[in-house]
């Protein structure tokens, strides 16, 4: 306690905090340029740096708002033909289904790699916190009535195809 306030100790705290900032500053920018290379190596290497640090959160938001976010946001935002007929718009069987080759055809390789064995990598969970979080909060914002009890039908069908979706 006493030594908090000697000028030695708040100096080391400013220096490793600038460094703390620099290393998730420079690990962001590789982990980014990996995802959009699709370099397992690169992300490999770049989780197991997030593990080691104890920053699995920022790796998982990183992930969310760079890839799943836009993604996420042009299969659930966009027109689609009950939309022009005047019916409602807020089904959501046919978005589940290109979310699931979404994450098929982009999420897989990172999926793939932090559910290895390996070094601590167990500790990200990308499905939950970066893909499944981004859908509900995109249905939530685009789709507001798709749970709607006022319309038992679309409801009972959304719920279902949510079901088979997380199923």
């Amino acid at each position: 306690a006493h030594a908090q306030n000697l000028p030695f100790i708040e100096n080391m705290e400013k220096r490793i905090q600038s460094a703390s900032v620099l290393l998730d500053t420079g690990l962001g920018h590789c982990f980014i340029d990996g995802l959009n290379n699709s370099d397992a190596s690169v992300l490999y290497n770049c989780l197991r740096a997030y593990a080691a640090t104890d920053n699995s959160k920022n790796a998982e938001e990183i992930f969310r708002t760079t890839i799943v976010a836009p993604l996420i946001h042009k299969i659930v935002g966009h027109e689609t033909s009950a939309d022009a007929a005047g019916t409602s718009g807020d089904e959501l069987e046919n978005d589940y289904k290109q979310i699931k080759h979404f994450i098929a055809k982009d999420c897989k390789m990172l999926l793939e790699i932090s559910l290895t064995d390996k070094l601590g990598l167990h500790v990200f969970n990308f499905l939950a916190n970066s893909i499944l979080q981004e859908v509900l909060s995109a249905i939530q914002r685009v789709k507001p009535g798709a749970y709607s009890p006022e319309r038992p039908a679309e409801f009972l069908k959304n719920y279902k195809a949510s079901l088979d979706f997380l199923a």
